[in-house]
């Protein structure tokens, strides 16, 4: 079902103060001529069940990813007991790894078929056989590992639908529901994030090897993971099947204005019309490349201290495995509320600024955080209270040889870094947390949000493919290259990698802010100058 209708761009907030006369005359009058949406009560509801639904299957997806992350690791132990954590390291990637190579390919497919719910139900399929051999590893006689590697990066192909959900969104949406309705759908992904390791911890209650552990069934708390997907992937799979509708909004404001350019500017009608076809289909590459970079880089730190949050906390404040564990899981769920508070607050927000005032606020916060999170001056961090001796750990007042997991926390005399690098401070560390839970969550839905009004009412299955698949290329690159910098260099140069790769998106957009415009702007500005002004002029 294609719906076509007329919007009026200069209600969005991303238009403020970048018209020239000539657009916002153009705009304008197209906004006071009269507006046909060819579209019945009965559409209506479909199209908003239908987007529901993506709310719906970005959730699952989430929570597909993260209800597994807690008991991973001793799963992998349980079925392989040649695994280790570097082989853990290549598991937890494999989602990832998945996700990025399925979302550039559901996204062309999304393009090529034109509509949605084909490649949404092909992922969800392929997310019920990764969600199957996940919970059925035990089935295998050898190479245990190898076969939960593979479930993982199965559930990650199914995860590509990322793409093909914010394509059918920005189509299904006018440019004044867009920003609400993209913050929704990064509110569900939030939310699967948040749910995941706590359902995880409800299955913990069945122990191992469970109530039920025959040989085609095992119910335990690695496995009910994996057969709760499994469910999940089937419900979803109905509910898609019966109730979701294809819908796509075009705009035709430019496409009159075309047909009657002297509606835009008497002179330059045969400029226009001679233009029309170029303009027409071709969105600012640049810009659309800066949203995709912020994104990136967006999710890049978000692994950064997802990764090595838990360490630092064990090194910096002298905390053993229970402390780390139970400070880091509070202060995760006090920063899941506040960035739920800031995701709801995103609509108020843009009725006051614009989405690029935003995303510059939020950059700025995000940069300022890993600012405070850096050790500047002070105190070195806490040794820990065992040493190395001859290749062994040795408690430091008994002088016997110990566990290295059973050691108290603090900083590891055989970290180079030790004696030298300052302590975080706690305080410091946790106002940089909570400013980060504010300025991550409204820069990680209008980048998105900003792009798809870049690109315009067109097919977005490729862009929002390179916009998925770039997302999770950071995911996948973001905690080898800290876990690195960290082991070897210390806190310092983690963060400040990070603060340096904000730094330059902060400045990208502050730069490159008129280009970041809705397409019909560009469009008409590329128009105005006959399609050859150079990039500072549009």
């Amino acid at each position: 079902m294609s719906i076509r209708i007329n919007e009026d761009e200069e209600d969005s907030p991303l238009l403020a103060g970048v018209y020239s006369d000539a657009t916002s005359a153009a705009l304008q009058n197209e906004s006071n001529s009269s507006v046909s949406i060819n579209r019945s009560p009965a559409d209506e509801i479909y199209r908003w069940k239908s987007i529901r639904l993506c709310y719906l299957t970005f959730f699952i997806s989430s929570l597909g990813f993260s209800i597994c992350l807690s008991s991973i690791w001793p799963y992998l132990q349980q079925v392989d007991t040649e695994s280790n954590e570097a082989f853990l390291g290549w598991v937890v990637a494999a989602f990832s790894l998945g996700q990025l190579i399925a979302s550039p390919i559901l996204g062309l497919l999304f393009n090529v078929m034109k509509q949605a719910r084909i490649p949404i139900l092909i992922s969800l399929v392929i997310s019920l056989f990764g969600s199957a051999l996940y919970a059925y590893v035990h089935i295998f006689p050898t190479n245990r590992r190898f076969v939960l590697l593979v479930s993982r990066f199965v559930i990650g192909l199914g995860a590509g639908n990322g793409a093909v959900i914010r394509s059918f969104v920005s189509g299904a949406t006018t440019v004044a529901e867009r920003t609400e309705v993209m913050a929704k759908v990064s509110i569900c992904q939030s939310l699967g994030f948040i749910v995941g390791p706590a359902v995880q911890a409800v299955f913990t209650l069945l122990s191992y090897p469970g109530p039920v552990h025959g040989a085609a069934l095992q119910i335990n708390m690695y496995t009910s993971a994996g057969l709760l997907s499994f469910l999940m992937a089937i419900g979803n799979i109905v509910l898609i099947a019966v109730f979701f509708k294809e819908f796509f909004f075009e705009t035709d404001t430019m496409d009159r204005s075309l047909a009657n350019p002297a509606s835009i500017n008497s002179d330059a009608a045969e400029q226009l019309q001679h233009q029309q076809t170029d303009s027409q289909t071709k969105p600012d590459t640049l810009a659309a490349l800066i949203c995709i970079f912020t994104f990136c880089v967006l999710f890049f730190n978000f692994s950064t201290l997802e990764t090595i949050m838990t360490p630092l906390s064990q090194v910096m404040f002298a905390w053993n495995k229970e402390q780390a564990s139970l400070y880091n899981g509070i202060a995760l769920a006090v920063c899941g509320f506040i960035s739920m508070v800031s995701f709801i607050s995103i609509r108020c927000w843009t009725k006051i600024l614009t989405e690029n005032d935003l995303i510059v606020a939020a950059l700025t916060l995000t940069f300022a955080a890993f600012m405070l999170l850096t050790p500047w001056v002070g105190l070195p961090a806490p040794l820990s209270s065992y040493f190395i001796v001859n290749g062994t750990a040795s408690d430091g007042s008994a002088g016997l040889p110990i566990r290295v997991e059973d050691h108290s926390g603090g900083c590891s005399p055989a970290l180079p870094w030790c004696y030298r690098v300052p302590a975080v401070k706690l305080p410091l560390a946790i106002l940089a947390i909570a400013v980060h839970s504010v300025g991550y969550p409204i820069a990680i839905v209008l980048a998105p949000s900003v792009l798809t009004k870049i690109l315009g009412q067109i097919r977005q299955g490729v862009w929002m493919g390179l916009l998925t698949g770039g997302g999770s290329l950071a995911r996948c690159i973001g905690p080898i290259v800290v876990s690195l910098l960290f082991s070897g260099y210390g806190p310092q140069a983690s963060f400040l990698t990070s603060s340096g790769l904000v730094l330059l998106s902060l400045i990208a957009v502050v730069a490159f802010a008129k280009r970041l415009v809705p397409f019909d702007v560009y469009r008409m500005r590329r128009m105005r100058l006959g399609g050859y002004g150079t990039y500072a002029e549009i």
